[in-house]
């Protein structure tokens, strides 16, 4: 998942073994297990235990679940299971190892441009097919782009977190990454597929110049760039990069 493990021992979970804790999502703890009816690796997420759980929130969190799981397409992050164990619910999804586009841009891989291309095309490949089935990211970042070890790019964590933001502790948190998200989204409006294009086209950019298009120290600087349309630095910044780059980035 990226993150540093947290110490804990073995423990099983329904037929699941949770091998160790990785950190805390949006929806609440994130377990590396196995299943070893099917000898693979998975990520099992469970809620919080300090949801307003109740049935409204059950109804939203099977029926994004279920939305979810149905999408079947390469660039996706398959989703094995989902349920309740001992009261909790929980997701169960591939695992795709911490190789994510965030690891790849702190680290500046020497990469070239047909390569960088080839991830954004896939990005783009995934979630249009998740679009034409009616199912929106809603919080698109670098971290929840994956690069598998056969060169599969897989998006991860669709939908579900935000469609139960309203249940989750701190209600009044923004979920999602504000520098990612668009103008609409960073105003806590509606959000449609236009939405998650032009969070692609920040992460696109990103990629290509390892600089991100709004960046500023001040954080709240950074989200007025966003909410201003302020012109982002291209072929005078950086002149080595194909000039066709640009006008796909600027629309």
């Amino acid at each position: 998942m990226g993150i540093s493990a947290l110490a804990e021992p073995t423990r099983n979970f329904g037929k699941y073994m949770l091998m160790e804790k990785v950190g805390e999502g949006s929806l609440g703890p994130v377990y590396r297990g196995f299943d070893p009816d099917l000898g693979r690796a998975i990520v099992v997420r469970t809620l919080w235990d300090g949801a307003k759980w109740n049935e409204k929130a059950e109804e939203i969190f099977f029926r994004e679940c279920r939305s979810v799981a149905a999408l079947q397409h390469v660039n996706i992050a398959a989703v094995y299971e989902f349920g309740k164990e001992e009261q909790a619910p929980y997701l169960v999804m591939e695992s795709l190892g911490s190789n994510n586009l965030q690891s790849l841009i702190t680290r500046k891989l020497a990469m070239s441009v047909e390569s960088k291309l080839s991830i954004m095309i896939q990005v783009a490949e995934g979630l249009s097919y998740a679009h034409k089935n009616g199912v929106l990211h809603r919080n698109l970042t670098p971290a929840k782009i994956h690069l598998t070890s056969d060169g599969a790019v897989k998006i991860r964590d669709f939908a579900v977190a935000d469609a139960l933001a309203k249940h989750l502790p701190h209600p009044g948190v923004r979920y999602g990454v504000p520098i990612y998200l668009s103008p609409e989204q960073v105003q806590n409006k509606g959000c449609d597929e236009r939405s998650e294009i032009f969070s692609a086209g920040t992460i696109f950019y990103e990629l290509i110049t390892y600089l991100h298009p709004f960046h500023d120290p001040n954080s709240n600087k950074a989200l007025d760039n966003i909410l201003q349309d302020t012109e982002i630095p291209t072929l005078e910044q950086f002149p080595d990069e194909p000039p066709g780059i640009w006008q796909i980035l600027k629309k």
